[in-house]
């Protein structure tokens, strides 16, 4: 799994917007309005060679699909069509309130698969509603879109009402170039990137405990639509919107570190050159890389020297421009810095491999980089590992070649628990996961381990192992650890972490952690039949699959869950998963909330991880509910 800051998003966001099109920068010509809106085509990206259009969009093959039942769930429909064998890119599900219907759209990588998902799903019948079915029209480019408005609008307005008008624009990109001093766009940038950067750290945490009160509040408000037993009502919704927000109050853990506390950075490459932020989204219409302010409270010094020293590289020794990303030409697009404790670094720069560039020139660039980081400076700034990412598809981001250039191929942190005396050494590579505020993770580590309140004859799943740091840290107070992610890298390390650390009684499994699961606690359980069955849960922001949680729910054998959310808004529903009563679907007890902490993993940031530890309960009251 991934942590990361959400409001660092406009440093990781080479991942453009889907509509993302392959059309001409116009912002700096200076042409009549006419020949302007002529190349500014919002549509122009639908008129790209058939392999241009597979590689670039989506959007292009799309079909509309109506009638759908009002309160279609997603992993419903989802489970339809993998039933139905349909292969797509994307699917979304909006419900239409005013009609008590829903409607769907999928996106295809090219006609043939729409053409035969259409002629399949046309006229079928799901869950007793004939399913309507067309294609759909591609959207305009947003960019394109949002820049043809000013355009046109700019014809009509004298030069008193476009001053009014720049006045009252709300764009991030507008305000940036506006601005009038160095101080303005630094704010302007640190407000983008660490919202709460210039407030005292005991309103940064005031603000963090509000919000998770209202996520507690918005638990309680959707658990009644379970229909839970008076039991259940009485003590999960309370629990939900009175004693967990109290808990808090008691339990948040500041970070250890505030300023310059990250170990991980991924910086964007502006066409420019420039390394830095990217000054808010595509969609806005602002595709501007701008340089890290100097009082931005999450970068540490080795990070920022590190940057300045390839920016060095991108002036001076290369000739290859940086990736645009409405032309798609150019070449250099991000750089990844990774710390540990000693200020060891691993860099991972990425490269687009545009259609003219040649093996051999793409071989003399690497050569020039292992050269510039082997020299003296490169040693001084401890930079022990260098990789190239290579994009062959330029309209792309997803890389489809690591090369090794230079130095160690990994570095190692050390993690040590607050309740323990040694330390744990972990492999880190360019692509594993590892927390980015290591002290605090320390402490959030420890209190997992408080709160699982494992003996010598617990068995402890550990769910979205990643790099099995969590269960390698409670491998010695347990007789067992086994670990289940998806990620096949992933599994690779942890495997080498518990070897370097000379832990044994550990499996690491991968796969789909719900098909897995089940299979791994017959077996474990048939020899260990006293065996005391603990689950640990660390899911990406966006949270587990509902199929997961109903895993775990209907094993009785798992006694208590650990739930480590780094977005817990997007945990709620599991959280009610969790404790819904006893249906057709979860036909096992639920379980009871019955301790949370918080531990500031992102000063500076409106984020913090949250763990919630659930206890199996059987309530005398829960009965099959119809939903």
């Amino acid at each position: 799994m991934e942590v990361e800051n959400p409001e660092h998003q406009i440093i990781m966001d080479d991942n453009q917007n889907e509509k993302e099109k392959d059309i001409d920068d116009d912002d700096n010509d200076k042409q009549s309005d006419k020949p302007t809106e002529k190349l500014l085509d919002p549509f122009g990206y639908t008129k790209q060679q058939p392999e241009q259009q597979q590689s670039q969009t989506s959007e292009i093959f799309k079909i509309e699909i109506n009638n759908l039942p009002a309160n279609l769930k997603y992993p419903a429909f989802l489970k339809f069509l993998r039933q139905k064998q349909i292969k797509y890119r994307k699917m979304k599900l909006f419900p239409i309130k005013s009609m008590k219907k829903s409607q769907a759209y999928i996106t295809f990588k090219n006609e043939m698969q729409r053409s035969q998902t259409l002629k399949l799903l046309n006229g079928l019948k799901f869950r007793g509603q004939q399913l309507y079915c067309q294609e759909s029209k591609p959207l305009p480019d947003p960019l394109i879109k949002k820049r043809l408005t000013e355009n046109r609008n700019q014809k009509h307005r004298t030069n008193n009402e476009c001053k009014m008008d720049d006045n009252h624009k709300n764009s991030v990109d507008q305000n940036y170039i506006n601005s009038e001093t160095a101080e303005e766009r630094d704010k302007i940038v640190n407000d983008q990137v660490c919202s709460l950067w210039n407030i005292p750290y005991t309103e940064q945490i005031d603000r963090k405990l509000e919000l998770l009160k209202l996520m507690w509040q918005k638990c309680a408000s959707d658990f009644k639509y379970t229909n839970p037993g008076p039991e259940l009502r009485s003590t999960t919704t309370d629990w939900f919107r009175n004693i967990a927000p109290e808990k808090l109050k008691k339990n948040f853990l500041p970070s250890p570190i505030i300023n310059g506390y990250r170990n991980k950075y991924e910086f964007n490459i502006g066409s420019d050159r420039q390394i830095g932020f990217r000054l808010g989204l595509y969609r806005e219409g602002s595709v501007r890389v701008v340089k890290p302010p100097e009082n931005c409270p999450i970068i540490n010094q080795q990070a920022r020297l590190i940057l300045e020293y390839f920016q060095c590289y991108l002036n001076e020794k290369t000739t290859l421009d940086g990736h645009d990303p409405i032309t798609h030409e150019g070449y250099w697009r991000q750089i990844l810095v990774r710390l540990n404790r000693q200020n060891e670094s691993l860099i991972s720069i990425r490269l687009t491999r545009q259609s003219t560039m040649t093996d051999t020139e793409l071989d003399c660039e690497c050569q020039k980089l292992c050269e510039y980081f082997e020299q003296p400076k490169s040693k001084d700034l401890c930079i022990r590992s260098v990789y190239v990412e290579i994009v062959e598809d330029k309209h792309s981001n997803h890389c489809d070649q690591y090369r090794f250039i230079c130095g160690q191929k990994h570095i190692f942190e050390r993690l040590k628990l607050p309740q323990d005396d040694n330390y744990l050494e972990f492999r880190i590579s360019s692509q594993s996961f590892f927390q980015v505020n290591i002290q605090a993770a320390e402490l959030l580590y420890g209190k997992i381990v408080e709160l699982a309140d494992c003996g010598p004859e617990t068995i402890v799943l550990d769910i979205c192992c990643g790099t099995g740091t969590i269960g390698l840290c409670m491998a010695k107070r347990v007789k067992k650890v086994l670990g289940f992610e998806l990620n096949e890298d992933a599994i690779e390390d942890a495997r080498f972490n518990a070897k370097h650390n000379d832990i044994e009684n550990v499996e690491f499994h991968c796969g789909r952690a719900e098909k897995l699961v089940g299979p791994v606690l017959d077996r474990i359980s048939q020899k260990e039949r006293d065996a005391d069955f603990v689950a640990i849960l660390d899911p990406p922001r966006n949270g587990l699959p509902a199929n997961i949680i109903k895993c775990l729910r209907n094993n009785q054998k798992i006694r208590r869950v650990i739930y480590v959310a780094c977005e817990a808004m997007a945990a709620r529903n599991n959280f009610i998963d969790l404790c819904r009563p006893i249906s057709r679907a979860y036909h096992k007890d639920p379980f009871i909330p019955i301790e949370t902490v918080a531990i500031d993993l992102f000063p500076h940031t409106e984020r913090c991880e949250l763990i919630v530890m659930f206890e199996r309960k059987s309530p005398k009251s829960s009965t099959i509910s119809e939903t």
